[in-house]
């Protein structure tokens, strides 16, 4: 077939045009997927940098048990707050050091299972003395002795963990704090952390071992209330006595008029031994059905 000359020059220039507008192309679509890589990026950061900063504290003997709870705090603490908000993570760990308990050695590097930010620590030989004098003046209503000096050192626990909220109380929007040996069964209740940080006379906590007072061990909200409640241990003298530990909790939260709000949070603790202990008193009992959570506790237990 004949082209003439004038044919082969619009081929050419057609040629030359397909292949330029190929190679644009190309080149346009590959910047405009690094930009948007780096847009992407920028929103990120500019979403993070509108997050509000708030704090999870963990304290008391934390190798106790953290191996076999720590999943399921991060599961269903940790994430869903990372969602909303910058999270650190603070940790006061009494060490028992060669000691054991319930049973069994610990091991002390557990700790580092928690991906912490802030930690302090203490030799629990450092405190006896003092734990053992007040175990003298103040006495509870439990008949074992053990269980008495166990309420002092959580209380000191507590108290350390109010010390480090009450240092930094201008970093954080508010805290939350838990037991290291509970394994959380539901999901942080979002709505309730929220009002919490808007809450100025009351703080949230769990209702399902109230027994005398309020239940103990889990709390969030703004830090300058959660600090009273948490540092009780240095104000225990002013409460009567043979009572238990729940009864204490109450009476700070009295003592400052600060009002306790219920969250729906579950959780059971888990010992060094692997023995669970899921505490409840008879009005929690007469008011919530816990067969299906009994049955997921079984199932754990055998799973351990």
């Amino acid at each position: 077939m004949y082209i003439d000359l004038n044919s082969k020059k619009i081929l050419i220039l057609f040629l030359l045009i397909l292949i330029l507008f190929l190679i644009y192309n190309i080149r346009f679509t590959n910047k405009k997927e690094s930009f948007t890589n780096s847009e992407l990026t920028t929103m990120t950061n500019l979403k993070d940098s509108k997050k509000s900063r708030i704090v999870v504290c963990f304290f008391g003997v934390i190798p106790r048990s953290i191996k076999y709870t720590w999943n399921s705090i991060k599961t269903n603490i940790i994430k869903p707050l990372q969602d909303e908000y910058l999270v650190d993570i603070y940790i006061f760990n009494l060490n028992v050091e060669n000691n054991k308990i319930d049973g069994k050695p610990l091991d002390q590097s557990d700790v580092d299972i928690i991906p912490y930010d802030y930690k302090e620590e203490e030799l629990q030989s450092n405190i006896e003395h003092e734990i053992q004098k007040l175990n003298k003046e103040y006495k509870f209503r439990y008949p074992n002795i053990n269980t008495s000096l166990n309420c002092f050192r959580q209380m000191y626990s507590e108290y350390r963990v109010g010390k480090f909220l009450e240092k930094n109380i201008n970093k954080y929007k508010g805290a939350l704090v838990c037991g290291p040996d509970y394994n959380i069964y539901n999901s942080l209740n979002m709505n309730h952390f929220k009002d919490s940080l808007l809450t100025k006379n009351g703080i949230y906590g769990s209702n399902q071992n109230d027994a005398l007072g309020y239940t103990n061990g889990f709390y969030f909200g703004q830090i300058n209330l959660l600090c009273k409640i948490l540092k009780r241990y240095k104000n225990i003298m002013e409460f009567d006595q043979g009572k238990d530990y729940e009864f204490l909790v109450k009476q700070q939260f009295i003592k400052f008029n600060i009002s306790r709000k219920v969250t729906d949070i579950i959780f059971f603790k888990i010992r060094a031994n692997k023995h669970i202990r899921w505490q409840l008193d008879k009005n929690y009992k007469q008011n919530n059905n816990t067969e299906t959570v009994s049955k997921y506790i079984k199932n754990f237990k055998n799973k351990l």
